[in-house]
């Protein structure tokens, strides 16, 4: 089995370091603990992160848990329903190389090759490095502080151009800017541990505006979300193991998109009656 978790001595290096910079980080020294604090990441076998996400109309909240050695996961998103009052729970997981998840719309759990999500290996299973890699990019426009036990990465505002592309990278990339999204508040502040140089916390605040899709309406749809990040239960998460019911249960993709088909089938053959009767 590969120890993770042993190698960390020449990080604490780099933050001894750092701690004579305080407030004047250069936008070096400031990628160099991202870079540190990722492989300090890397180097744990388990961790635990904690979602959410809150917004104007939207309110979704997850609970995530991996292990790398065995590769496994398991995910659980809870999102309440405004209109009903109760609250929609999906999970998924990883084990064995299977990927499994919820399916509402037919009530079945669906199973395929977790490489076909893009989990090939332990690599791929980096939710918090994935986060400071992006963040690297744009070093020179972080500001750090030091509190207390812990580093803290900041940055706020949309003046900056760069500050708008790295809002917008954390609004989706590619797909917030082909839906003409335009930023109009940012504000994201990362906490880092001294000591270990682990993620604590990650907070963002997004404010945005989107062309309203109405032909007849001008105005665009304003919006603010907020997202909080916790990462916690550092190599102490235990084994996963997908409960017995699901793995008996889930069908494979092609059977799922047969009875999707056949439900939609079902729904436009109901809905044919009522539109005879109102021609």
């Amino acid at each position: 089995m590969k120890k993770y978790g042993l190698a960390v001595v020449s990080v604490l290096i780099s933050a001894g370091a750092l701690t004579a910079c305080g407030d004047n980080a250069t936008g070096e020294e400031i990628e160099q603990l991202l870079t540190d604090s990722n492989e300090a990441m890397g180097n744990l076998n388990s961790y635990a992160v904690e979602t959410a996400m809150h917004s104007d109309d939207f309110e979704n909240n997850a609970i995530l848990q991996l292990t790398r050695d065995p590769v496994a996961l398991t995910n659980e998103h809870r999102q309440p329903d405004a209109v009903s009052g109760e609250t929609d729970v999906n999970r998924e997981f990883i084990e064995d190389g299977i990927y499994y998840y919820e399916e509402p719309n037919i009530g079945e759990w669906i199973k395929f090759d977790a490489e076909e999500a893009g989990i090939t290996g332990a690599e791929s299973l980096r939710p918090a490095e994935a986060q400071l890699d992006m963040l690297k990019q744009y070093s020179g426009q972080l500001e750090l502080n030091d509190k207390g036990d812990d580093y803290i990465l900041s940055a706020s505002g949309t003046e900056d151009e760069e500050l708008k592309e790295l809002a917008l990278e954390m609004a989706g990339g590619q797909q917030a800017k082909e839906m003409g999204l335009e930023v109009t508040d940012f504000d994201i502040e990362i906490v880092i541990d001294k000591s270990s140089l682990l993620q604590k916390e990650a907070t963002m605040t997004l404010g945005f505006q989107m062309p309203n899709q109405q032909e007849n309406e001008e105005e665009a749809d304003m919006q603010t979300q907020s997202l909080t990040t916790t990462y916690s239960q550092f190599n102490e998460v235990e084994d996963i193991h997908v409960p017995e019911d699901v793995v008996n249960e889930a069908i494979d993709i092609e059977e799922a998109q047969e009875r999707m088909e056949q439900q939609q089938a079902e729904l436009e053959q109901e809905a044919q009656p009522n539109e005879d009767s109102e021609e």
